[in-house]
Order: C-alpha cells, then sequence, then structure tokens
C-alpha cells in the first residue's frame, strides 16, 4: 500500500514496514478515559514508533488505546497518540506515534 502520493516532509524517526495485523482500538476522551466500543480494525504499517490503522470508523479522539495479539499468544497494549484521521477509500485511516505501553 505505502504512502506513494505524499509528497510532505517524512517526521518519522522510525522506519515504517508494510504490515497487516488486525487490532483493537478505544478511543480516550481529554481525561483518557474510555469513550464508546471498541473497534476492530487492521494495521497498514508499523514502526516502532507509530503506526497507520485503518478502521471502519472515523476516528476523532487525541489519544488510542491500540491492543495488538503477538504470536506468542500475548497482547501488547500501546498508548497512540493521534497525529492524522482521514477517509480513505470506503473507510478511515488514522496514524499516530506510540507513547507508551500499557
Amino acid at each position: 500500500m505505502g504512502n506513494a502520493d505524499y509528497s510532505g516532509r517524512e517526521k518519522r524517526i522510525s522506519q515504517r514496514h508494510p504490515f497487516s495485523a488486525e487490532v483493537t482500538i478505544q478511543q480516550l476522551d481529554s481525561n483518557r478515559q474510555p469513550v464508546g466500543e471498541a473497534i476492530a480494525a487492521v494495521t497498514r504499517d508499523i514502526s516502532t514508533g507509530g503506526a497507520s490503522l485503518i478502521s471502519p470508523t472515523f476516528v476523532s479522539a487525541a489519544f488510542l488505546i491500540v491492543e495488538i495479539a503477538h504470536p506468542t499468544g500475548t497482547k501488547k497494549r500501546l498508548l497512540m497518540e493521534v497525529s492524522r484521521s482521514r477517509p480513505f477509500r470506503k473507510y478511515f485511516e488514522t496514524g499516530g506515534k506510540f507513547v507508551t505501553e500499557l
């Protein structure tokens, strides 16, 4: 998929890798409390610093909890600061940087 149509300055510190995995995302309010139901999403690409996610729902929150299953069966929960959320075909793309592991 990549981002061949992007012509702005590269802001990423870590190299991104195309990677498709099912994740669960939870939007957080300004107090970082969960808002609404968790949403199923898919990663578009990922790096040690952040990820691009595709979901059926527009993300309006400034922060998300991203839960991803590890092949060993454990789950990682990461706090992500949202830097963009925009339409992507018939879905929505949300990108951001990982703040901390929860």
